[in-house]
């Protein structure tokens, strides 16, 4: 499902040349565009969807997901081996129970946990996460049931105003997942922030 029509600056400061994917609704990169070191272009895309830039080898340099209007995504160069990459943070706004908001954070090679925090300010107000990873198109688990016999780990924490999912034993994939507002007593912001762990 598309959100509304956006478009995001790709800028190649990597000094190597990538190639930028789009992370489609079943998790499958789809090549747009390969741009040379210094090279810039401006994709036409829609909020919530996620784009993934790769290097000539095949490795994630990083993902940039369109959640507004307009924005520029600048490529640096590889972290150094061993790094996980940064956090990703969305803040979500929810004013009434059964609202949703989608997200989706492709995995970073290596990473062998993900871990998606979900925070609130009111105590009465209560959120809920759909959550689901896929890989080659496939999804391998979804929400606490596996529906693979592979052997990943989901486990929740929850508090009055929080909740947290943690994934281990992760293989190379996508992240998908909703937040879900199961209370609202009056209009609020979530935040939400995805943390990836190598070993």
């Amino acid at each position: 499902m598309n959100g509304p029509a956006s478009t995001i600056e790709f800028v190649n400061d990597s000094g190597t040349t990538v190639r930028v994917l789009w992370l489609n609704f079943s998790g499958n990169r789809q090549l747009y565009r390969t741009l040379a070191p210094g090279e810039r272009y401006v994709q036409q895309t829609f909020i919530t969807h996620p784009w993934v830039v790769l290097d000539s080898a095949g490795n994630c340099l990083g993902y940039v997901l369109s959640d507004q209007p307009s924005k520029t995504y600048v490529i640096r160069p590889a972290a150094p081996q061993g790094l996980p990459p940064a956090p990703r943070e969305f803040t979500d706004s929810f004013s009434r129970p059964a609202e949703e908001r989608a997200h989706s954070v492709p995995l970073a090679p290596g990473v062998s946990t993900v871990e998606v925090a979900v925070r609130w300010q009111s105590p009465r107000d209560g959120f809920a996460q759909k959550l689901e990873i896929v890989r080659a198109g496939k999804v391998v688990a979804r929400e606490i049931q596996q529906t693979t016999p592979s052997k990943l780990k989901i486990t929740r924490r929850r508090t009055a105003t929080s909740l947290v999912i943690r994934v281990d034993k992760l293989k190379p994939g996508a992240l998908r997942f909703r937040v879900v507002a199961t209370k609202v007593g009056k209009a609020t912001k979530v935040a939400t922030r995805v943390t990836q762990r190598r070993p």
